[in-house]
């Protein structure tokens, strides 16, 4: 029971990760005009991409 608890954070840790690099690897190339806000609020973003990670 605990290496699957274990397990399963892990599985959403890489999600998140994934989600938040792909993510500021677009606003890099990409330059939107919001990129700069985006930039200051950064574990903001973090947490909201933990939070709809962990609603799956």
């Amino acid at each position: 029971m605990l290496l699957e608890a274990i397990e399963d954070i892990t599985k959403l840790a890489l999600v998140v990760a994934c989600l938040y690099f792909g993510f500021g690897a677009y606003v890099r190339r990409r330059q939107p005009a919001w990129a700069d806000p985006l930039a200051r609020r950064r574990a903001g973003i973090l947490l909201l991409l933990v939070l709809a990670a962990s609603a799956i």
